[in-house]
């Protein structure tokens, strides 16, 4: 298991940041911006990607956690980019965070 983490994190650090930095890229005003939050996005996604090979998760469950990181984190990062970053939208992705986090765990049994 830990080699396949060796394998997978790096790819999904690559494969991560080049996905936040091309949606967070789109409609942005400074030029090196969001590729700076790109590459921290998939840095910290291919850390949690570690962290879960060491979880005994499935591989849809491990899958999903990291799908969700990527959406509440890119999200935000977007809205603030765009200037909407207020209570009202980093409530909506926290509510959509926990509800999917409790789907995720109650599928676990």
């Amino acid at each position: 298991m830990r080699v396949r983490a060796l394998l997978s994190g790096p790819a999904i650090t690559l494969v991560g940041g080049l996905l936040a930095g091309r949606l967070l890229w789109t409609g942005a005003v400074k030029p090196y911006g969001p590729q700076i939050y790109g590459l921290v996005i998939g840095l910290m996604l291919g850390l949690l990607a570690w962290v879960l090979s060491y979880w005994p998760l499935s591989t849809l469950a491990g899958g999903t956690l990291l799908f969700l990181f990527f959406y509440v984190t890119v999200g935000l990062i977007q809205q603030y980019l765009h200037g909407n970053f207020g209570r009202q939208v980093v409530l909506e992705y926290v509510g959509l965070a926990l509800i999917a986090l409790f789907v995720i765990f109650l599928g676990l049994d």
